[in-house]
């Protein structure tokens, strides 16, 4: 069975030196890759928008019930 780990390191001119020095350990003891992918930005209020929803959803379905 293979254990694959994904560590996330964020990218910014302070971490940018450790993010080296984790790739120049990774690729000495060729135990491991070391890949950059991108995450987009979150949109802010999909999740509250979602809740009043859902909040809205649930009473129209105790109304329809009766």
């Amino acid at each position: 069975m293979t254990d694959f780990w994904l560590i996330s390191v964020p990218l910014d001119k302070t971490s940018l030196t450790s993010v080296e020095k984790l790739k120049r350990n990774l690729a000495k003891t060729n135990l491991a890759s070391c890949c950059r992918f991108s995450i987009p930005e979150l949109k802010v209020g999909i999740l509250d928008s979602l809740l009043s929803v859902s909040d809205d959803l649930s009473k129209l379905d105790t109304l329809t019930e009766r």
